[in-house]
């Protein structure tokens, strides 16, 4: 491309050459062949790019001219008519052999502050011009005023137009990163960006209009090329919008998760102050109902086990600082959990056991079905005065026994914790056993409630 310049003369009144020119050119100009010479068929616009490209192929094409035309308005026997002067203009080397597109000019440069015209014309190899026209380039917002405040749901980001103080709707704008390409803010999630934080750089999105025309003999629209040198009524088409200034806004990076810590023989999650919760189902890969934050248990104990039904039995917590107006939430800490069933407890003559019944041959299993396979099997033998229990795993689960004295507590009895086969010390004999899954933090589990496992006597 090489620059030349243009001078226009003054606008000088012309009111019968002006109204004759008006009344009989009003439409378009015949224009030659869209084959032969430039027309705006022969024109794309790109929006993403903001390029307009020239079609290869005009046989008649030497040199294409591109300017931001000057709008004045000029009355003449009292009509007020608007004039397009271009005082300097792009001029760009036609190929009409090259392969697609044979110019590309960039109009990103363009002010998007007022409605802007571009004039097309051609230099073509007869040594005249093509007739000019006109591609209308609408306003654009040129000053962005971006926000973002922090709720419960994550940054709520919103964007007013600072001249009309309107918020713009988010259908109408587009985003980049630092190191990315535009795309539509509707498709950005901003709780991604809070994890290290981000500059969120904002603009009023380009559109296009497909070079509508706008309709000739109408005062207040046409336009009159390079008028009073030439009255020649130009066509205008309405290309869209450039895009918007561009305004930018700061995302704060989370803060670090909050210390939260489960008891899982217990059964009770404690969270912080100035924290918020939720409990999901399923699991952190495969999520399944997911509740609301809530603050109802912070700086507190909550307990899980024995909830009845007012928390999930299974799933995960997640326990995450509370946002502020200044500040997004931090990021979560997951606890996943399962509130284990009592075991079933069976006596050696198959029964489900009762009270009374010896524990001797009794077995104990975590499945809603007899397992004697899977199961912990109970046996003990007289050492003296005391026996010795035995506890025979031959399943995964992991269980806690208590030998409880006559007249004693479960709460107070010692844990005997069985992993694959544990002999217990000495039991007194009319000593009561109890068991319970035990608590697994690796797998989530909380320890189950205690079941009666039989009589050692």
């Amino acid at each position: 491309m090489r620059e030349k310049y243009i001078k226009v003369g003054a606008v000088v009144t012309m009111l019968l050459v002006f109204i004759a020119s008006y009344i009989f050119i009003g439409g378009d100009p015949a224009s030659a062949d869209v084959k032969t010479t430039l027309t705006k068929d022969a024109v794309t616009y790109n929006k993403s790019t903001q390029n307009l490209t020239i079609t290869n192929g005009l046989e008649n094409v030497n040199e294409v001219y591109c300017g931001v035309a000057t709008i004045k308005k000029v009355k003449v026997s009292g009509n007020v008519v608007r004039t397009a002067n271009v005082s300097a203009w792009s001029i760009y080397d036609y190929n009409a052999a090259a392969p697609g597109v044979a110019v590309t000019i960039d109009l990103s440069s363009i002010s998007c502050n007022n409605d802007s015209y571009v004039i097309l014309k051609a230099l073509q190899k007869d040594g005249k011009y093509s007739d000019a026209f006109a591609l209308k380039f609408e306003k654009n917002v040129s000053k962005l005023a971006p926000s973002i405040t922090y709720a419960a749901g994550g940054p709520v980001l919103k964007v007013t137009d600072k001249s009309t103080k309107a918020e713009l709707a988010t259908s109408t704008l587009e985003y980049r990163l630092t190191s990315t390409n535009w795309a539509p803010l509707a498709t950005l999630d901003l709780n991604g960006l809070t994890y290290k934080g981000a500059s969120l750089i904002l603009r009023s999105a380009p559109t296009s209009n497909d070079l509508t025309k706008v309709g000739a003999s109408n005062l207040s629209t046409d336009l009159f090329y390079e008028y009073p040198t030439d009255t020649t009524y130009m066509p205008v088409y309405v290309a869209g919008k450039l895009a918007g200034k561009e305004g930018s806004v700061k995302v704060k990076a989370a803060g670090s998760v909050p210390s939260a810590t489960f008891n899982y023989t217990t059964g009770k999650v404690t969270m912080p102050l100035n924290t918020e919760c939720r409990f999901v189902t399923g699991t952190t890969t495969t999520p399944g109902t997911i509740g609301a934050w809530t603050d109802a248990y912070a700086g507190k104990e909550t307990v899980i086990k024995g909830a009845g039904g007012s928390i999930p039995t299974s799933g995960y917590i997640e326990v995450r600082k509370k946002p502020t107006a200044k500040g997004p939430s931090s990021r979560s800490r997951v606890l996943p959990y399962t509130v284990c069933d009592a075991p079933l407890v069976y006596a050696s003559s198959g029964e489900a056991m009762s009270s009374g019944v010896t524990a001797q041959g009794a077995v104990v299993t975590a499945r809603q079905t007899a397992d004697k396979t899977t199961g912990v099997k109970i046996t003990y033998a007289a050492d003296g005065k005391v026996f010795k229990v035995s506890f025979e795993n031959g399943g995964t689960d992991l269980y806690e026994f208590r030998a409880v004295s006559p007249g004693g507590s479960v709460d107070s009895a010692k844990n005997i914790k069985v992993a694959k086969s544990t002999v217990a010390g000495s039991v007194k004999s009319g000593s009561a056993l109890y068991v319970r899954v035990a608590a697994d933090k690796t797998n989530g589990n909380i320890a189950s409630d205690f079941a009666f496992a039989g009589i050692v006597s």
